[in-house]
């Protein structure tokens, strides 16, 4: 039984590790705009958003969800970082939580290897192709959060106007 306690404990606490923690309110990525109301807030998202190369996917008048094509080297890759904002109104201004999910699209993967023919004439090439999968990566590390900390703090200068 000692053990199974064991066991258990170490998963909470590997599983806690994982998972970044703020010094915010919920300890996860947010802002309070005070005297904002929420759809001044998800229009300052959206201007911020666009003039940093985001898309804005969705709106309403709780939540924007905008994507950007993340870049290596200058070079536009086929992964796109999604960052869903949820505005909620609370007492005389609004509170911005906002998540951020890594989706690596679908891609062909190929492999080529060479033998000899038959009779040991030529060369015989043969190529496999396989298609790998899209995958979402939900971004919730120490650094990944902080990362959408500064975001945050960047769009609540804008939307204030400092």
């Amino acid at each position: 039984m000692q053990r199974y306690i064991g066991y258990l404990l170490l998963l909470v606490t590997l599983y806690g590790c994982a998972e970044g923690k703020l010094a915010t309110e919920s300890g996860k990525p947010e802002v309070f705009l005070e005297g904002k109301e929420p759809k001044t807030v998800i229009e300052g998202i959206a201007a911020w958003s666009a003039m940093e190369g985001y898309q804005t996917e969705s709106s309403s008048d709780f939540m924007i969800k905008t994507k950007r094509q993340m870049l290596m080297f200058g070079l536009a890759t086929t992964t796109w970082i999604t960052t869903t904002y949820t505005v909620v109104k609370k007492g005389t201004g609004t509170k911005v939580y906002a998540q951020e999910v890594q989706h690596e699209l679908g891609s062909l993967e190929g492999n080529s290897s060479s033998s000899p023919g038959a009779f040991g004439e030529g060369t015989e090439l043969k190529t496999t192709t396989k298609m790998k999968p899209a995958q979402d990566k939900p971004l919730k590390s120490q650094s990944d959060y902080e990362e959408i900390q500064v975001k945050l703090e960047k769009i609540k200068a804008f939307i204030s106007g400092s």
